[in-house]
């Protein structure tokens, strides 16, 4: 990225400051403080599971969130749906948008919600059948005042699979002309017989008056097991760029760690036209021959593309999951100061949400979990890749017993973050939204 006059004098500035503890100096280039009488939300509407999900920030500064609770509809309807928003004050909107969805009495979750560019907002998951175990991927629309538009968006997929579901960072996006791209499963070889049968990507785009584009009924499946698609993009061109994980797509005969499953890092690239980009995008990535997760994809101002996700002993043989950052340029092309490996070389270090900010620095939101200790981290990152800095983490923040699942910028680059916080029995959780206010 081409940078300004000023900004190449400060960083070459810094660079001359000392050495030994570069967060001293480069953490004067940012700062965040936390809105705790405004923005320090609570979500909890039973004595069991609450959470939050998804963030997303509408054209006006509005903020929604959507997550699951436990039986809000009734005693015996499982996890339940909500959607939450508030203006830029902090003030719900509870007339209109303190929202319970259960969805025919089944076990619900949510995905992803996100909003187009008229302000209409559409929530992405998927409901399980308590008695059948049959998964169902559902769409559902709303207007900004919070009324439904069920006509053609009342959907809901079957996905032909049983099961738990992989929470995904990102599952929606609209392009330039408000069509709608959403990912998710399916299981193409599911019979009765086999109800263990492979996972596979499902792409699909609709119009947005819900009609759905039948060439982008795209299913990706790379035959040897579970792939899953967990993030997906959109640049100023409308191109399509969708992560997760691949079975064993990279095959790795010297691998140390033996297991039926080996999940490789998977991004691949399409045009608004449903054509794949074979050539520079069908990104095949294997870390330590074990589960690697390309979890979470966010472009910048530049269209270049982050990827951040986690790999298994990455920093060391006995290190568990470590946090991975990437950078690629549009045509493909990766950073080479971008491979980033982060973590505790005890414990498990997760990364599942990204943003960029106006300058295109990248924040980077995850957990880690230690034999003594868990926590909450967000790093800031410059577009270079030459600088890094903690916003929260397990110094800097007293998050004991968080969990962070999603990440969001406005435009003045403020912060919102949220998740679930469980209490001591690990019985029960609730949900939690907050916001960091970027400093001059």
């Amino acid at each position: 990225m081409k940078l300004k006059f000023f900004k190449t004098f400060l960083f070459l500035l810094l660079c001359c400051l000392s050495t030994k503890n570069s967060f001293a100096s480069d953490s004067k280039l940012i700062s965040y403080s936390e809105d705790l009488g405004n923005w320090n939300k609570i979500i909890t509407g039973s004595k069991g599971w609450n959470g939050i999900d998804s963030l997303a920030i509408d054209n006006n500064g509005n903020v929604y969130a959507a997550g699951i609770g436990e039986n809000l509809i009734s005693k015996n309807s499982k996890y339940d749906l909500i959607i939450k928003k508030y203006n830029q004050s902090g003030i719900e909107d509870i007339k209109n948008w303190n929202k319970v969805i259960d969805i025919d009495l089944k076990s619900d979750r949510i995905s992803s919600i996100g909003i187009d560019k008229k302000n209409n907002v559409y929530i992405i998951g998927y409901s399980t059948d308590i008695e059948t175990k049959q998964v169902h991927l559902i769409i559902k629309k709303f207007q900004q005042n919070g009324k439904g538009i069920y006509q053609n968006w009342n959907k809901k997929i079957n996905l032909n699979s049983q099961g738990d579901i992989v929470p995904q960072s990102n599952s929606i996006v609209f392009d330039s002309e408000n069509n709608v791209y959403v990912i998710g499963f399916i299981n193409q070889n599911w019979d009765n017989t086999n109800k263990d049968g492979n996972c596979d990507w499902l792409i699909k785009k609709f119009n947005e008056n819900g009609i759905e584009v039948k060439k982008w009924n795209k299913i990706i499946d790379n035959k040897n097991g579970y792939d899953w698609p967990l993030s997906i993009a959109i640049d100023s061109k409308d191109n399509i760029f969708i992560s997760g994980i691949g079975d064993d797509v990279v095959i790795n005969k010297n691998r140390k760690h033996k297991s039926n499953l080996d999940y490789d890092l998977w991004i691949k690239k399409f045009d608004k036209n449903g054509n794949e980009d074979l050539t520079n995008w069908n990104k095949k990535i294997d870390g330590n021959g074990n589960w690697d997760w390309a979890y979470s994809l966010t472009i910048d101002n530049n269209d270049n593309v982050f990827m951040g996700g986690f790999g298994c002993n990455l920093l060391s043989e006995y290190s568990s999951y470590d946090w991975w950052i990437k950078k690629f340029t549009n045509d493909g092309t990766e950073f080479k100061n971008w491979n980033k490996i982060l973590g505790d070389n005890d414990g498990q270090d997760c990364i599942y949400s990204t943003a960029v900010d106006s300058n295109g620095n990248l924040i980077v939101a995850g957990f880690g979990i230690t034999k003594d200790r868990e926590y909450i981290r967000i790093r800031f990152f410059s577009s270079t890749g030459n600088y890094e800095q903690e916003i929260i983490g397990e110094i800097n923040g007293n998050y004991k017993d968080f969990y962070i699942s999603s990440i969001v910028t406005d435009k003045y680059d403020n912060l919102y973050f949220a998740g679930f916080i469980k209490n001591e029995e690990y019985k029960s959780g609730r949900g939690y939204l907050k916001k960091l206010v970027k400093g001059n």
